[in-house]
C-alpha cells in the first residue's frame, strides 16, 4: 500500500458517502457526541474511577518520555536487570502496560454494559456516522500496520535511541501521509471503537460521555508523547 491508494480507501468512499446521503450533520446525534457538555465533562473527569483509568492508560506514556529522554540511564536498567537488549526490553515492557490497559478499559466498559439493552443504533445511524466509525478504526490500523512493516520494531522502539545503529530512515507511506503515523493510527483506531461503542446503545448516557471523555483524554496522552519525540 502507499499514499494514493491509503487515501483512495479511507477518504474517498467517506467523502462520497457524506456527498450522497447528505447526513454528516447527523453525525453528532448518531454516535452520541451530543452527550458531551461542559458539566457532563467535569463530572466525569471528577469520578474517582475515571482518574484510576486515566492513571493506568498513561503509564504508557510515562514510560516512553522515561526511555526517550533518558535512553542512556533506560540501558544502564537494562543491564543491571539482566536484560541482552534494551530495545527487547522496552518493547516487552511496552507490550505488558498495552495489555494492562486493554484489561483496565474492559474492567470499566463490560461492568456498564448491557447485552439486553443494546438497541444497535448503528443499525439506524446514517451511513457517513457508520462509515465515519468504521473508517477510523480500519484507518488506524492499517496505520499502525504501515509503521511496523516500514520501520520494524527497533524502530518502534526507539532503536536509535537505546544504540540500535541501522535503524532505517524512512519518508515514505506512511510517514507520507500524516505526521506521526503511528500515534495518529493509535488515536483514529481508538475514537472508531469509541464511536461504534456509543452507537451499540449497550451503554447509559453517563458511560457514554465517561467513554469520550476517556478517548479525549487518550488522545492529548498520544499528542504529548508526539511532542516529546519531535521536540526532546
Amino acid at each position: 500500500m502507499d499514499r494514493r491508494t491509503f487515501l483512495a480507501y479511507a477518504i474517498v468512499p467517506l467523502y462520497l458517502t457524506g456527498l450522497l446521503t447528505r447526513s454528516a450533520h447527523r453525525v453528532l446525534d448518531d454516535t452520541r457526541l451530543s452527550v458531551l457538555d461542559g458539566s457532563t465533562i467535569a463530572n466525569a473527569l471528577s469520578a474517582t474511577h475515571i482518574q484510576a483509568l486515566l492513571a493506568v492508560l498513561s503509564l504508557p506514556h510515562w514510560l516512553y518520555l522515561f526511555v526517550w529522554t533518558n535512553p542512556k540511564g533506560f540501558i544502564a536498567l537494562t543491564k543491571k536487570a539482566g536484560f541482552v537488549s534494551p530495545v527487547e526490553c522496552f518493547a516487552n515492557a511496552a507490550h505488558a502496560l498495552k495489555v494492562l490497559q486493554m484489561a483496565s478499559l474492559l474492567a470499566y466498559v463490560v461492568p456498564r454494559a448491557s447485552v439486553e439493552d443494546a438497541s444497535f443504533a448503528f443499525l439506524s445511524a446514517s451511513p457517513f456516522a457508520l462509515l465515519l466509525a468504521l473508517d477510523l478504526l480500519v484507518a488506524g490500523q492499517c496505520l499502525n500496520i504501515a509503521v511496523y512493516r516500514a520501520i520494524g520494531s527497533y524502530g518502534v522502539y526507539y532503536g536509535c535511541r537505546l544504540g540500535k545503529r541501522k535503524v532505517p530512515w524512512v519518508t515514505g507511506f506512511p510517514f507520507d501521509v500524516v505526521p506521526h503515523a503511528q500515534y495518529t493510527g493509535a488515536v483514529m483506531s481508538t475514537w472508531g471503537f469509541a464511536m461504534l461503542l456509543a452507537m451499540s446503545g449497550m451503554l447509559a448516557a453517563d458511560a457514554i460521555c465517561e467513554l469520550y471523555v476517556v478517548t479525549t483524554c487518550m488522545t492529548v496522552f498520544y499528542a504529548c508523547t508526539s511532542f516529546v519525540e519531535g521536540h526532546l
